[in-house]
């Protein structure tokens, strides 16, 4: 099974079995970290909100399905 390293203490990094992984989104490891450290269910417009407070809704959202 594969194993997938995470690292919140210092500059932010993902490994997968020992390889650097790159986030595609510059967005993409704050929202890993804030869906780890709040674990359960969580309304798209409320993470939209959280990481896009400053686009519309529509552009929050298809930023967030990036």
């Amino acid at each position: 099974m594969p194993t997938l390293e995470i690292s919140l203490f210092g500059p932010p990094s993902l490994r997968l079995d020992g390889q650097p992984v790159h986030a595609r989104t510059a967005k993409a490891i704050p929202l890993l970290a804030y869906l780890l450290m709040n674990p359960g269910c969580h309304m798209r417009s409320t993470l939209a909100t959280l990481l896009w407070s400053d686009a519309k809704r529509p552009r929050a959202f298809a930023s967030l399905r990036t």
